[in-house]
């Protein structure tokens, strides 16, 4: 391999890192604000399909329940808040 191959691929990986980080910013995101929000039809679509995978209950055994833990776990190990919003917030770091 020559030198400006492997600065090449250094690049994409930086770049689909960063890509990485930016959808988990906005999951993130979307996971706080579908918390908050009172609203059940809330305009936001993405907002109503958050609430129905926060209460989404089989656990980790299928794709969905362990992203969704993830997702969850990624929360609050970033979150600083001492009444978060989000389900089970502090709990989760526990398990």
């Amino acid at each position: 391999m020559t030198l400006n191959m492997l600065a090449d691929a250094a690049a994409e990986l930086a770049d689909a890192r960063a890509g990485q980080q930016k959808s988990i910013d906005l999951h993130n995101r979307l996971l706080m604000h579908s918390s908050d929000c009172p609203d059940a039809n809330c305009p936001s679509a993405n907002c109503r399909k958050m609430k129905t995978l926060i209460r989404h209950k089989c656990g980790r055994e299928c794709p969905i329940g362990r992203r969704m833990g993830a997702l969850l776990h990624l929360h609050a190990r970033q979150c600083s808040k001492s009444r978060c919003s989000v389900l089970k917030c502090r709990q989760v770091l526990m398990v």
